[in-house]
């Protein structure tokens, strides 16, 4: 398994993110995977139909190392709204597995604007945002899943709420790290 730690939490993940674009122009590092990615970023199918076995396996992987009872995404950016393609993913995982689906456990009472058009990727924000149903994570074990870890502020936030919530514990998962964010730079552990 592959992670990086970001602010002393582990996060899993599956495969390197090259974004379509940087600063306008397209990225010559784009490739098959980030295109995948970019798949689940538009709710396409390919993109699920690719990721599902992955995602089971590397899940089958975690709850070697640790009980999980459900798995919570991160919420889009817009108040009400989940991405299909993750809902679709941590569906699959849980029927195949047998933990909860509990994708919709966190919510986000306000939209703001999306990282990628410019907006604020602090944590502040996410935590003033991002609102539990504390029903749903009170005493659980938790995998928390996004598709792309950027900067790693929405994780890290949720992560914090989900434990503030009281969640018994929390596992860090993303389908890929941002490569033009951590690169070479950033050490990659193989767990």
């Amino acid at each position: 398994m592959k992670a990086i730690r970001i602010s002393g939490t582990i996060i899993y993940f599956l495969v390197d993110y090259h974004p379509y674009r940087v600063r306008g122009e397209r990225n010559p590092a784009f490739d098959t995977m980030s295109g995948k990615i970019l798949d689940i970023k538009q709710d396409r199918e390919p993109g699920v139909i690719y990721f599902k076995p992955l995602v089971i396996d590397l899940v089958r992987s975690i709850i070697q190392e640790h009980d999980i009872d459900g798995i919570v995404m991160i919420p889009s950016h817009e108040t009400g709204k989940y991405s299909n393609s993750i809902c679709k993913l941590i569906n699959a995982v849980t029927d195949e597995v047998g933990c909860e689906d509990l994708h919709d456990a966190l919510y986000r009472s306000e939209t703001i604007i999306k990282s990628s058009m410019g907006g604020e990727r602090s944590l502040t924000t996410h935590i003033r945002t991002i609102k539990p149903v504390l029903e749903l994570i009170r005493g659980k074990n938790i995998i928390l899943m996004d598709d792309v870890v950027t900067t790693g502020s929405s994780m890290l936030a949720c992560e914090y709420i989900l434990n503030k919530s009281k969640a018994k514990s929390v596992t860090c998962l993303a389908l890929a790290r941002d490569f033009m964010e951590y690169g070479s730079n950033h050490v990659v552990l193989d767990l």
